[in-house]
């Protein structure tokens, strides 16, 4: 769980796609990617610390 960052990130125009306004766009896509991956990756390096 990536404890509602993707929920939260503040999308702007050049990040949702010209196709529809509604679908992030390669850049929106990449940037959600990212803040998924990072924090996904933290929590779960904080669950298998000891």
């Amino acid at each position: 769980y990536d404890g509602g960052a993707v929920f939260d990130f503040p999308f702007t125009g050049t990040q949702l796609s010209k196709w529809d306004w509604f679908h992030p766009s390669r850049d929106g896509q990449a940037r959600l990617a990212e803040i998924a991956y990072r924090n996904v990756t933290a929590a779960e390096g904080a669950r298998t610390r000891p």
